[in-house]
């Protein structure tokens, strides 16, 4: 029986790595192709340029993982 729960935790453990890498290279491409939109406080949307979407994208990936 542990045997089996210890394989299933292994299972767990990889899929949700391969999850993770999935989101992650996801997020890279649509910075990549300037699919990142910044909304505005009065609600005006504007969509940067790649260099600077990715910055935003980079920015908010340290935010997450420092407040994590």
């Amino acid at each position: 029986m542990r045997k089996l729960l210890g394989g299933l935790v292994l299972v767990g453990a990889a899929a949700g790595a391969g999850f993770v890498v999935r989101n992650y290279l996801q997020d890279r491409a649509s910075a990549v192709q300037g699919e990142v939109r910044i909304t505005l406080d009065g609600g005006a949307e504007i969509e940067p340029d790649p260099a600077v979407a990715r910055e935003f994208v980079d920015i908010a990936r340290r935010v997450l993982e420092i407040s994590g």
